[in-house]
């Protein structure tokens, strides 16, 4: 036993190993249903799985200098039900309020000098750049995904460990664009970054988990009881910079990528501690038993 770590340094209600490693997989299965049913519900609602942004879908950009006494939020309702438009975000940072819309640029820009009296400039989002926007994300996680599944591999050289961290980092990103689609939270150039920042963060904490469950020698529930104590603490403390930094800001792009940080590192303490913890228990379960009566054999 590892010197300063004992069976009960986890609190008992989190300790995944009073559960077997079957019931251990049964959270995990009720998030990834939970999260379908979502993406399904948008998609019957709105004709698509997810919410795209006007990165994706194209449009105009109306930058206005200055400071506002309402939030963007707020400013963002009143042109919604002005001008009935269906695709337009405004948001705040760096002294310029930035109106993303779909249609009625010169209404709303009439609007604003005549309200608040701010002269606006306008960048169209060309709808051919949307569309290679909507093509490469895709293709930038997947190639993601694949470079992670090869520096882990050779880390590891064993393939069932390997595609656990992969399929935690999936189920990590596809909870988080479930909750963003329920929440309203659109895909967008900093979301995907925010997305691909998940994955990281994913498989950071997948790797000390297979690390530890592989390479250490200590009765297997102490080696999880020991792997999850670190992951929580690594990961609560990330998760409470993140909710101050959600709370605090002032720029949208930061709340955009805090939220999507806070509900995929959420839904990894369930796919990580339930999931991969469950499925590398049993795997080890099982090949220790193989190998005990391979040794009583001999």
């Amino acid at each position: 036993m590892r010197q300063g770590t004992t069976p009960g340094s986890l609190p008992s209600f989190l300790d995944v190993t009073r559960l077997s490693w079957k019931q251990m997989l049964v959270v995990p299965l009720a998030l990834l249903l939970v999260c379908a049913t979502l993406l399904a519900w948008n998609a019957a609602k709105t004709g698509s799985l997810f919410n795209y942004g006007i990165d994706f879908t194209g449009g105009t950009l109306i930058s206005f200098p200055g400071s506002y006494d309402l939030s963007a939020q707020e400013i963002e309702a009143k042109l919604r039900e002005k001008f009935a438009i269906k695709e337009i975000s405004v948001k705040k940072g760096g002294g310029v309020l930035s109106v993303e819309t779909q249609g009625k640029a010169d209404d709303i820009l009439a609007y604003m000098k005549a309200e608040y009296g701010k002269e606006g400039t306008t960048t169209a989002l060309d709808v051919p750049l949307a569309v290679t926007f909507k093509r490469q994300a895709p293709a930038v996680l997947v190639a993601a995904y694949i470079g992670m599944f090869v520096v882990v591999y050779v880390v590891f050289r064993s393939f069932l460990p390997s595609v656990l961290v992969g399929a935690t980092a999936f189920l990590d990103m596809f909870a988080a664009v479930a909750f963003m689609t329920a929440l309203g939270v659109r895909l967008s150039l900093a979301t995907v970054a925010a997305l691909l920042m998940l994955i990281g963060y994913s498989v950071d904490d997948n790797i000390m988990l297979t690390t530890r469950l592989l390479k250490r020698r200590e009765e297997l529930n102490e080696r999880i009881r020991d792997s999850m104590k670190t992951g929580l603490t690594m990961t609560m403390t990330t998760l409470c910079a993140l909710i101050a930094l959600y709370a605090f800001t002032t720029s949208d792009v930061l709340r955009d990528i805090s939220i999507v940080l806070i509900l995929g590192m959420s839904a990894d303490i369930v796919n990580t501690w339930f999931f991969n913890t469950g499925v590398m228990r049993g795997y080890l379960s099982k090949k220790y038993r193989l190998l005990e009566e391979r040794a009583r054999r001999r």
